[in-house]
């Protein structure tokens, strides 16, 4: 506020966002001289429209664009469009090649062996629903490679799961 920084962008995940240390808790937009309230929803249908001729997943079941992406790479890869986020994330038939396999390879630690809450916690940002049922998922996948990312790895190269 002291005119030191020239642009300034801040990602709320609301409109009425405000800091703490002010003495008047308006809404940060009314403390700034220029602010700009974008929606993420509509920035995300728009990116979504340009990038993909008709999107792979529902924007009603997610407006993650990272997951567009993943269904974007499922359908190139597996030849069929996926009929739920959780397809993403069927590792015991999903081949190499889709960006989900990122966040597997991620998981394949100890760590995730010794604490199904480890696995919840990373994946849970990313699903908004069936997390039981994919979470059992990654956990099976998980248990098929031994936890090993090496494993993983190799089989993203290779496509063979065997290896």
């Amino acid at each position: 506020m002291d005119g030191r920084i020239e642009e300034l962008f801040l990602v709320t995940d609301r409109a009425s966002f405000s800091l703490s240390d002010t003495t008047t808790y308006k809404p940060l937009r009314e403390e700034l001289d220029h602010a700009e309230v974008l929606s993420y929803e509509k920035i995300a249908k728009q990116y979504i429209r340009s990038q993909f001729d008709s999107p792979s997943i529902p924007f009603a079941k997610t407006l993650n664009i990272w997951l567009h992406h993943a269904a974007d790479d499922y359908h190139e890869v597996m030849s069929r469009q996926p009929q739920r986020i959780g397809d993403l994330f069927e590792f015991d038939v999903l081949e190499p090649g889709v960006r989900t396999w990122d966040l597997f390879e991620f998981l394949a630690t100890e760590v995730s062996r010794d604490s199904i809450e480890h696995i919840n916690a990373v994946v849970r940002p990313w699903i908004e629903s069936d997390i039981t049922k994919v979470e059992a998922n990654i956990r099976n996948a998980l248990q098929e490679f031994d936890y090993d990312r090496e494993a993983v790895r190799t089989f993203r190269e290779t496509g063979d799961r065997s290896a």
